[in-house]
């Protein structure tokens, strides 16, 4: 009974924390849907800049660094500690005078990125896509591409599209 009950209440508050983090990060994100979740403690980077979909959920420790812009389809699902970052240093340039570039980051519907992936300024990743636990993203992935490995390569495609 004592089991159950601190079970039930337990799932009672994460469920409340999760409502009141969704809520918070609403506020602050340029637009975010009211059936997108977060779960866990995010960091972000600009937040005005950081569109979010449809029953996307983002999980605890990711980091969004939304100085160019992030968009977040519908039904995507980010595992945590991922990275997705639109900031870079411009490394073409000589070594004394290497500015900052931005560029925007678009993730589309369906995507499902793994624990621990780094999605890196400039990269589309296209529907249905997964991006593996780990994976370095330097260039955009096709629609139903998986990504696996560091630095990423295409290694399959998926065929029920």
């Amino acid at each position: 009974m004592l089991r159950r009950l601190l079970f039930s209440e337990f799932g009672f508050r994460e469920r409340k924390l999760t409502q009141l983090r969704s809520w918070y990060w609403r506020q602050l994100f340029l637009h975010m849907d009211p059936t997108a979740k977060i779960y866990g403690r995010i960091t972000v980077y600009q937040p005005q800049k950081i569109t979010v979909g449809v029953h996307s959920t983002m999980n605890e420790g990711i980091i969004l660094h939304g100085a160019g812009t992030i968009t977040i389809g519908d039904h995507v699902r980010i595992a945590s500690r991922t990275v997705i970052n639109t900031y870079s240093l411009d490394y073409l340039a000589p070594r004394g005078s290497r500015g900052h570039t931005q560029a925007p980051v678009v993730i589309k519907d369906g995507v499902w990125i793994c624990s621990g992936a780094i999605i890196n300024p400039g990269v589309t990743i296209g529907e249905d896509a997964v991006i593996g636990p780990g994976a370095i993203v330097m260039r955009d992935v096709p629609r139903g591409g998986v990504v696996a490995a560091a630095p990423s390569r295409i290694g399959n495609m998926r065929d029920r599209l």
